[in-house]
């Protein structure tokens, strides 16, 4: 048997905290022992990371995985100089407690796999003092030209901190992070060619491995205690549900979708009157003065709002799982952003519910359903909604039909299980190589 190698997994966010950005860590660390890899995770305490509390999800980390948690630097103080960044805040103490992990013991690879992007930096600092070669994970664009087009939606935090704080940071910290890593994994394709042109890298420096769904994750939701408060099952009501973002980059398309409904009303009568659609998390945040309800607000321009209901904050992972397998349905409906590959997707097809997928054409989401077989893919473009496929989609949903069976096989890949042997074929690449 192969001698085991040691990974130090640096993602800020983790349970019991849900977060977006470390659900491929997450996901990953049950099967890490079957390619010999063992993990250490280095994170925030929980009271200084971003995410929102969900105790269930510890549940789904093995009971031996070793958790290390640093603090950051205090928000009242930070926030005297106008730095309020968690990851400005959290790169002093990331550095300083990584370097201590790695000096104690061997480490054959570190993997930071986060949208905290300032942390990536700390990578950089442990290879030039340590020699520890590092993989970074690009789930989004650090330095980001969308929020600069034409009709773009405003940036989250605003245009003034978008333009005179995070664009600046990360024309500072990015390039001395990927110059300096020994491979770099990204959700899209798009993204790697981005930062091969960008840093003169080649192009075999990229690796894209999309995001996954986890079965096992299914497994614990279907457990008792894991609960639901998004609607009643059984209430004589058919209920469909929307999980993970939909902000005003989202709006485009949900609009089509709202139309595309209204236009079957006559045709689906009585399942239109007893139609309700739920959209859950949003936009995450969860300070109510910044809570929007963009959904809830183009529902009734659009005369909907009897059937529209719209959460804004996240709910605990586990639960969005156990209603996204009691619902009736379920809407995956992307953004107009071209690159945007929605993680959303794998749960989706795992929860063998009826659903429909609704992305921009260029979406990897399209593409990866397709070849699984998978739901009801529909096109978006600014120049053709996709509005007959829509249609048809939508009926079939009215109608009834159960959820249409993926190809096992083809989807294995974008399993956990699948995902984890992928990367585990690049860490073995890199550490052979050393730093």
């Amino acid at each position: 048997m192969a001698e085991m190698r040691n990974l130090l997994l640096v993602s800020p966010s983790f349970p019991p905290l849900n977060a977006a950005d470390h659900q491929r860590v997450r996901m990953c660390l049950p099967h890490l022992a079957e390619f010999n890899w063992k993990a250490t995770v280095l994170c925030l305490d929980e009271r200084e990371a971003d995410g929102v509390p969900d105790p269930d999800l510890m549940k789904t980390i093995p009971e031996d995985t070793e958790v290390v948690r640093c603090g950051a630097l205090p928000r009242k103080w930070t926030r005297l100089v106008g730095l309020g960044s968690t990851g400005l805040r959290a790169l002093p103490m990331v550095i300083r407690t990584g370097g201590n992990i790695l000096a104690q013991t061997k480490f054959d690879l570190v993997f930071v796999s986060t949208t905290v992007f300032p942390v990536m930096y700390a990578a950089s600092v442990w290879k030039r003092k340590l020699g520890v070669p590092y993989v970074l994970d690009f789930q989004d664009p650090w330095r980001n030209t969308y929020y600069d087009l034409p009709g773009s939606p405003p940036p989250p935090g605003g245009q003034l901190k978008y333009r005179f704080f995070s664009r600046p940071v990360a024309a500072l910290l990015e390039p001395p992070s990927v110059r300096n890593s020994s491979a770099i994994v990204s959700v899209s394709g798009e993204y790697g060619e981005r930062l091969s042109k960008r840093y003169g890298l080649p192009g075999k420096h990229f690796q894209t491995i999309p995001f996954a769904g986890s079965e096992r994750d299914f497994e614990v939701a279907a457990h008792d205690s894991i609960r639901q408060s998004v609607f009643t099952p059984g209430d004589g009501l058919i209920h469909w549900v929307s999980i993970g973002a939909a902000t005003r980059a989202y709006t485009p398309l949900i609009r089509v979708v709202f139309e595309t409904l209204k236009s079957l009303q006559d045709k689906f009568r009585e399942q239109y009157q007893r139609l309700r659609i739920h959209f859950v998390g949003t936009n995450y945040t969860s300070d109510p003065s910044r809570q929007r309800f963009d959904v809830r607000e183009l529902a009734r321009e659009m005369g909907m709002a009897d059937m529209v209901e719209e959460t804004p904050t996240r709910i605990p992972y586990l639960s969005a799982l156990k209603a996204m397998g009691e619902s009736d349905g379920i809407l995956a409906i992307g953004n107009t952003d071209p690159s945007h590959t929605a993680s959303k997707i794998y749960p989706v097809v795992l929860s063998r519910r009826p659903f429909l997928a609704y992305y921009h054409e260029s979406s990897s989401a399209l593409e990866i359903l397709r070849n699984c077989h998978a739901g009801n893919p529909v096109s978006w473009s600014p120049t053709n909604n996709g509005r007959d496929e829509l249609v048809g989609a939508l009926e079939g949903m009215l109608a009834g039909r159960g959820a249409r069976a993926h190809d096992k096989s083809a989807f294995s890949r974008y399993t956990a299980h699948g995902m984890t042997s992928r990367l585990c074929d690049l860490f073995d690449q890199v550490a052979e190589r050393g730093a």
